[in-house]
């Protein structure tokens, strides 16, 4: 089975004390059905192009929204992801750890590894197993990209 995680990083600026990266993960069916219900809700909405962070400062698309629409918006956006798509992941890395970890010598990244935040690579196959994706299927075998 070959699943494919769409993820976005935040906190990665100088000054942040945490880096996170987060996203959601399915196999190509269940992203064409997400990308399918998702282009009909962002139809309905007028919305052409979707950051959480416009959403939240009614920016952009999302600019004289009422908390009320925000809300209707974005719980029917959340039944479509948990209707479609097989988990969502997170990672976090505070960043002196982030720091010291970089500093270690790594052997040569293999094309595809994350490596912003450093722990993504490493944390999303464990988010993976802990989700329970792998216990449905035989095969654990997987690949980032």
């Amino acid at each position: 089975m070959v699943l494919t995680a769409y993820l976005d990083e935040s906190g990665t600026h100088a000054g942040a004390e945490v880096s996170a990266m987060a996203g959601f993960v399915g196999n190509a069916r269940q992203w064409r059905k997400y990308e399918k219900r998702t282009a009909g809700l962002f139809k309905r909405y007028g919305v052409k192009v979707f950051h959480a962070i416009d959403v939240r400062r009614g920016h952009g698309d999302f600019k004289g929204w009422t908390v009320d629409r925000k809300i209707e918006f974005l719980d029917e956006f959340q039944h479509i992801i948990n209707d479609t798509l097989e988990s969502g992941v997170v990672s976090f890395i505070r960043d002196e750890d982030n720091k010291y970890y970089s500093g270690l010598h790594w052997p040569k990244k293999p094309a595809g590894i994350l490596s912003t935040p450093l722990c993504s690579a490493r944390a999303l196959p464990r988010s993976l197993m802990w989700s329970g994706i792998f216990r449905r299927r035989k095969s654990r075998d997987f690949m980032l990209f």
